[in-house]
């Protein structure tokens, strides 16, 4: 009667046995395939981690050179005013000295004048020249 049993279930048993290694190749798999994705996703991490910390190195940089750009300018918008500021006290001393010589010029050309008859007061240019060099 055992045999007759074991005669029975044997079909029943190759196929459980069968069903059971073909669930647990099936689960072998999965896990095997999903360790991948899994390491894959770990590098792709890694990758990105990296390039956030390059990027924020190169962020870092840039505002570094920025705050530097940025102090230059303010350095030499202050040397340019300085320089606008001299060069409107440099004009105004030309035209302060232009004046000077307007006026010395026209008090030699009095003196020679009074040094002169007084028919002669205007001559040639050549004398108001040699005049204005005395």
């Amino acid at each position: 009667m055992i045999d007759a049993i074991l005669r029975n279930h044997r079909p029943l048993t190759a196929t459980m046995a069968f069903a059971a290694l073909i669930g647990w190749g099936a689960f072998a798999y999965s896990a095997n395939a999903s360790a991948t994705r899994d390491q894959e996703r770990v590098e792709a991490i890694a990758r990105i981690t990296a390039d956030r910390d390059r990027v924020l190195i190169e962020r870092t940089r840039l505002v570094a050179e920025q705050e530097r750009l940025v102090a230059g300018q303010q350095r030499l918008h202050g040397e340019l005013a300085l320089a606008k500021v001299q060069l409107a006290e440099a004009r105004e001393e030309i035209d302060s000295l232009w004046q000077q010589r307007e006026v010395a010029k026209k008090g030699d050309r009095n003196k020679a004048a009074q040094k002169r008859p007084s028919g002669a007061t205007r001559s040639s240019e050549m004398t108001r020249l040699i005049a204005a060099s005395e």
